[in-house]
C-alpha cells in the first residue's frame, strides 16, 4: 500500500515495506516510469529486509515540481530518508535513477552502504536535438522510444505493459527527467567508489549504458556484475524473476559480508 509524506512543496508518495530492523533497501526508479516498476523486486527482498520505494515528483502519485538535477534528486531522497528514520540505505537506480544514485552517494557518503547501479551510466551523452524533440512530444512515447528499451524478443502484450506503466507521467514529469538526464555527468567520479557496487545489464541495452557496465566491472575493484538475458534495458518488467534472483543475491552478500544498520 502506498503512503503520502509532505516534503517541503511536494507530497511523495512511497511504499515501504518488510520489517524494521536492519539495512534498508532504497530503490528508485528511472526516468518516464515510477515505483511500480520495482514490485517484483521490492517484494521479494521485503520477506527479510525494510524496503522503501517512491514516486519522483510528476511521477505515480507524487505531486509538486519535478526534480530537474541529479542533486536536487539526492536531496529529495535524503529529506525522505530522514523523515522515515533510516540511517543508511543500500541504494538501487535504475537507469536516471541510478543517476540519482551515484550523485547520492558522494553528496551523503556516510548514508549508502552499498550501490546498485541498474542499466544506467555517469553520462548518458544525449544529442540536444534528440532531448528537443522529446520535450516538444510530452506524454507521447513513440515506437521507436519503446523499441529502444525492450528486447528485440518482447511482444506486443510486454510492449503494451511498458506502456501502460508510463500512465502517471506528467509532462512537467517528463520535463523533469529530460533535464536531469541530459545534464547528468559524474564522469569525474565514476570510478571513486569503495562501497560494495552491483552492476545490472543487458546484452540488448543501450550502448551507451553496456559500455558504462562494463567499464565499471574492469575498474571497480568492489564492483559485481550480472548480465540479464532476452531483456531491454526494461529488464525488471521483462525478466522480473532474472533480475530480482540477482538483486536479492547481492543484497544478502552486502548483509552476510558484515554491514550493519
Amino acid at each position: 500500500m502506498e503512503q503520502r509524506i509532505v516534503l517541503g512543496d511536494r507530497e511523495i508518495a512511497y511504499r515501504d515495506l518488510g520489517p524494521r530492523s536492519g539495512l534498508a533497501v532504497l530503490l528508485l526508479h528511472g526516468g518516464g516510469f515510477d515505483l511500480r516498476i520495482w514490485e517484483h523486486c521490492a517484494a521479494a527482498l521485503a520477506t527479510r529486509q525494510r524496503v522503501v520505494s517512491l514516486d519522483l515528483p510528476g511521477h505515480g502519485h507524487s505531486t509538486g515540481p519535478a526534480v530537474h538535477g541529479a542533486a536536487e534528486g539526492a536531496r529529495l531522497v535524503d529529506a525522505l530518508r530522514v523523515q522515515l528514520g533510516v540511517e543508511r540505505w543500500i541504494f538501487l537506480g535504475h537507469s536516471m535513477g541510478g543517476a540519482i544514485g551515484q550523485q547520492y552517494t558522494r553528496s551523503f557518503p556516510k548514508r549508502v552502504t552499498a550501490l546498485g547501479l541498474i542499466s544506467t551510466a555517469p553520462h548518458f551523452g544525449l544529442d540536444p536535438a534528440v532531448v528537443d524533440q522529446w520535450r516538444g512530444s510530452g506524454l507521447d512515447y513513440s515506437p521507436e522510444r519503446l523499441a529502444a528499451i525492450v528486447g528485440p524478443r518482447a511482444g506486443a502484450e510486454l510492449r503494451q505493459r511498458v506502456l501502460a506503466l508510463r500512465d502517471r507521467m506528467t509532462p512537467e514529469g517528463v520535463r523533469g527527467d529530460l533535464d536531469l538526464c541530459a545534464s547528468w555527468d559524474g564522469r569525474a567520479h565514476a570510478f571513486d567508489y569503495a562501497l560494495p557496487v552491483l552492476l545490472v545489464s543487458t546484452p540488448n541495452d543501450l550502448p551507451v549504458l553496456q559500455s558504462a557496465t562494463r567499464d565499471w566491472s574492469e575498474k571497480l575493484p568492489t564492483a559485481e556484475c550480472v548480465w540479464i538475458h532476452d531483456a531491454g534495458h526494461m529488464m525488471l518488467v521483462e525478466q522480473p524473476e532474472a533480475t530480482t534472483a540477482a538483486i536479492s543475491a547481492w543484497v544478502d552478500r552486502v548483509i552476510a559480508d558484515g554491514a550493519t544498520a
